[in-house]
This record gives structure tokens, C-alpha cells and sequence, in this order.
């Protein structure tokens, strides 16, 4: 099981609004990386790092992070 350090700069917030359950958003978010990842090494994923259907926006954020690096 994973472990995850939290940091919120005012700690009254920390169980309370966006700082609240942010341990188990960190271990939901990790299942899904790792169920990702299963799903780009199958035989049946043949497109290349984004899904054409699920992550225009993945793409697109990234493609804007490129630009400004230039």
C-alpha cells in the first residue's frame, strides 16, 4: 500500500473541503495510472501515448506546455 505525504499551507483546512480525503484520492488516482498503463502495454492499444477518445484534453494540455517551453 502506498503512502502519500500531504502538505496544505493553512492545516485547519486539512480535513475539510479540498483538503479533505486527499489520501484516498492519491490511492484512487494511483489505481488508475497503474490500469492505464496495464491497458497501453496490451496487444490492443495501438495508438501511440494518448487515447484518440479519452485525452484530447491530455494532449492538448500537453501540446500547450511544449509550446511555451519553446
Amino acid at each position: 500500500m502506498s503512502r502519500f505525504l500531504t502538505y496544505v499551507s493553512d492545516k485547519t483546512k486539512l480535513e475539510k473541503g479540498a483538503g479533505s480525503g486527499l489520501n484516498t484520492v492519491e490511492l484512487e488516482d494511483e489505481e488508475v495510472v497503474q490500469n492505464v498503463q496495464k491497458g497501453i502495454r496490451s496487444r490492443f492499444y495501438k495508438h501511440g501515448r494518448y487515447s484518440v477518445k479519452r485525452e484530447q484534453g491530455t494532449h492538448h494540455f500537453h501540446a500547450l506546455l511544449a509550446q511555451f517551453m519553446q
